[in-house]
């Protein structure tokens, strides 16, 4: 609770307080209050059980209800409507047009259909006890209003009913690996949903419709389309702020979608301002925290990483140290290790290789995992690297690991010979010019192998390694070598 709440939930307290004393709940609530975390044995010594724990919260619910009230067209709509049963019963015509009008126009700029069906139910019972002469012209007006309403209602049904099928799909298995999920997925992408002309539907509707079309082209790797669908759905929000503010949560998670598709599609520009909107939202949650933990700090630092800005990646670096903790248990390996390997390929880029030599050890002694085999992989060949940097004494023992990982796992192929023969090439170097030899060597065949069509056929890592040597070749850091090429129009 933020502190504006536990003052109201103070006062709402007192207005049923009289003078009997600080109620036990509220007793309660300041014990708890004073934990820095929640010490459930400590409660129970003090006299309080799960009913008064029960009650406290309760209590928490109708201050909170209280103090929203009227901060929210949602709520105030939810009030107006509150009111109607009691008017129709006194026949308080008057005010009861007054009220309904207030909800009509309330529910209309929410898209609030359930809401409006609601309220024309209302009306079609206000016509018939009235029994005015155009009673019938009344009537079939409000029908024809209801028939459209119900549609578009079921509209907004069918496409929130496909949105939360493709989540929970990629939920459960987020690379569709197992093929029965992959055709399910499929079936979602070919729905009649997605054909439809997006200008007839709801708000909610065309949102949706919007994730679920970016999500489908992301997975078909046109990430073009995918950012466009994801870019149109950001300003859904943006250009409806009673629609944005009525579903900040949405907003934020399709920020985060936004985000990562500005990564994919090249629209690195636009991740700043995506990390600026997403920690600005007032939602705080254990899993919306977690999110903003996964998505504002792993792309923040991807922004980093190719621009080579050493100071955002630096901010980023820090803010992840510090939430570790408290966040890496609700994530995944595969994230996990992503954070680790991006995190010392920073570090990289700028020679501080005591620092990339850190993070890259978490991924050697991370464990036995199937997760992320490719960084894994590609962390063995970056330890050549670092090595070379670092103790250029030792590199052959790292070469007889990275040779002993590779061949174990059957990763042994024409490319990781290749970098594996150019590092005993650099081991035995005495003179420099031997050492820039083997570094243009390696640095030709990466070009041609990064110049081949397939993507498929290159490693996580390859990109870094082809710049590493550029770099060595130039005598600048990587980060300066990415500046020079930027500045060279050389991408």
């Amino acid at each position: 609770m933020s502190k504006a709440e536990k003052r109201y939930f103070h006062l709402y307290a007192q207005m049923g307080g009289g003078k009997v004393g600080v109620p036990k709940y509220v007793r309660l609530f300041d014990l708890i209050d004073k934990q820095t975390e929640y010490d459930d044995e400590a409660v129970k010594n003090r006299g309080f059980n799960s009913t008064d724990k029960a009650f406290l919260n309760e209590k928490i619910q109708e201050s909170l209800h209280i103090l929203y009230l009227n901060k929210s067209s949602e709520a105030e709509l939810k009030l107006q409507l509150s009111y109607i049963p009691r008017l129709v019963e006194r026949q308080l015509w008057t005010e009861l047009q007054k009220r309904l009008k207030k909800a009509r126009q309330l529910a209309i700029e929410q898209g609030g259909f359930l809401a409006l069906l609601d309220i024309i139910q209302w009306e079609k019972k206000i016509v018939i006890s009235k029994g005015e002469k155009d009673i019938v012209v009344q009537l079939k007006a409000l029908i024809k209003e209801e028939d459209e309403v119900r549609r578009q209602l079921n509209s907004e049904l069918d496409y929130q009913n496909l949105r939360i099928e493709v989540d929970i799909l990629r939920l459960k298995d987020v690379r569709l690996k197992k093929p029965e999920n992959k055709v399910l997925f499929e079936q979602f992408a070919a729905s009649p949903l997605l054909n439809s002309d997006t200008k007839v539907l709801p708000l909610k509707a065309q949102a949706d419709y919007h994730r679920i079309k970016s999500i489908v082209h992301q997975y078909a790797g046109k990430s073009g389309q995918a950012y466009i669908h994801a870019q149109a759905l950001i300003s859904l929000f943006e250009d409806n702020e009673e629609f944005k503010y009525n579903n900040l949560f949405e907003y934020k998670r399709n920020l985060c979608l936004f985000s990562e598709l500005c990564y994919l599609s090249g629209n690195y520009d636009e991740i700043p301002d995506m990390m600026d909107k997403i920690e600005a939202i007032p939602i705080k949650s254990e899993d919306s925290d977690t999110e903003v933990f996964k998505t504002v700090c792993l792309f923040g630092l991807l922004y980093a990483l190719v621009k080579a800005d050493r100071e955002v990646g630096l901010k980023y670096v820090h803010k992840i140290e510090t939430l570790w903790d408290k966040h890496a248990p609700n994530i995944g390996v595969r994230r996990q290790l992503s954070y680790f390997y991006n995190i010392m390929i920073f570090f990289s880029l700028f020679g501080e290789w005591k620092e990339a030599d850190k993070w890259l050890e978490k991924i050697l002694n991370f464990g036995r995992t199937n997760a992320k085999k490719d960084v894994q992989t590609a962390a063995r060949i970056w330890k050549l690297v670092v090595g070379c940097e670092l103790e250029p004494e030792e590199l052959d023992n790292h070469i007889q690991r990275a040779f002993r990982y590779l061949t174990r796992n059957n990763q042994y192929g024409e490319t990781e010979k290749h970098i594996l023969e150019t590092f005993r090439a650099l081991h035995k170097s005495i003179e420099k010019k031997e050492k820039q030899q083997a570094w243009q060597r390696l640095h030709d065949y990466l070009t041609i192998r990064l110049d081949e069509q397939e993507r498929s056929t290159h490693f996580i890592g390859m990109e870094e390694l082809h710049l590493w040597c550029a770099s060595k070749l130039q005598g600048l850091t990587i980060a300066e070598l990415m500046k020079t090429q930027e500045e060279q129009g050389i991408h």
